[in-house]
């Protein structure tokens, strides 16, 4: 039986790939994260350039162990930045034109826009969710993620997908206690041009939270 690779040990596969192709380092001089990520959303449109071009090295039929392994820990990744874009958000200081392109991004994470996210106790869609977070962010505790860890590993569902579960522990700061939270993750292969040619490539995306 082979043994499955451990979401962090794929950091020595998936991040060398990351540092050889340049990608997702936009903030690498910003003195705090907070910068790195309004750097990230500023740059929005070239980032959707190189996310394309990692995600075109995966243009096989069926991906191996070990590029599910990768997935994997892009999915957490994604889950990571998806805290990230809600918590800048809720920053009443930041520019109305980066509030708007965070939505954008955060949105672009997901499958669609109707994906659901859990809310204290009940689930909103999550261009909801996210506009609820914009309109009332002077009273928006924050969104903490903890202890994130892969549940279900990728496993095929159709010719075209594969499917898994991460599990994290949201901090409530409002109830100071935290909630036991799963992410749904879809891997699909979906059609994408690079210039004037179109390939079929592997992309990893949020199919929700509950």
């Amino acid at each position: 039986m082979n043994k499955r690779v451990d979401v962090r040990d794929a950091e020595s596969y998936w991040w060398p790939m990351l540092l050889m192709l340049g990608l997702f380092f936009f903030g690498a001089c910003a003195s705090t994260h907070r910068e790195r990520m309004l750097e990230e959303v500023a740059d929005a449109p070239e980032a959707d350039m190189q996310s394309e071009a990692l995600e075109a090295q995966f243009t096989a039929e069926r991906l191996s162990a070990e590029e599910l392994t990768a997935f994997e820990s892009r999915a957490v990744q994604k889950l990571e930045d998806f805290s990230d874009y809600v918590n800048l958000l809720a920053d009443p200081d930041l520019d109305s034109v980066f509030r708007q392109q965070a939505i954008r991004q955060a949105i672009s994470l997901f499958v669609n826009e109707q994906a659901e996210v859990m809310m204290g106790t009940q689930k909103e869609e999550i261009r909801d969710f996210l506009q609820y977070i914009e309109s009332d962010k002077q009273s928006f505790a924050g969104y903490v993620l903890q202890n994130i860890s892969v549940k279900n590993p990728l496993q095929p569902n159709t010719d075209r997908a594969y499917s898994g579960i991460l599990t994290f522990q949201q901090f409530l700061p409002e109830h100071n206690k935290t909630a036991s939270r799963k992410a749904y993750v879809l891997v699909r292969k979906v059609p994408k041009s690079f210039g004037d040619q179109q390939e079929w490539v592997w992309e990893v995306l949020i199919e929700g939270i509950e």
